[in-house]
């Protein structure tokens, strides 16, 4: 948890580089963000931001969390990651 920043990370383990997704809420939606986010398969184009290597989803609604896409990307960097850890 990074509480000057307001967001909860999730990862495989307590680094930076062990990160699967972060939380991040705001007033009007919930961006759920990932890191390497441009290595994730996103043929829904729900992806946004302009950072080299992260990208989130914007979520303003309970209702995008059903999103099969939404799910389909964390699967994938959950994969990408549990890959990548020793």
């Amino acid at each position: 948890m990074d509480l000057s920043s307001r967001l909860v990370a999730y990862g495989l383990g307590p680094r930076m580089a062990d990160l699967v997704c972060v939380v991040q809420p705001f007033m009007a939606h919930v961006n759920l963000g990932f890191y390497w986010a441009v290595e994730l398969p996103d043929p829904e184009g729900l992806l946004t931001g302009s950072g080299r290597l992260h990208r989130h989803v914007t979520m303003r609604s309970a209702a995008d969390i059903d999103n099969p896409a939404v799910r389909a990307l964390l699967e994938a960097a959950y994969r990408r990651k549990k890959s990548n850890v020793p």
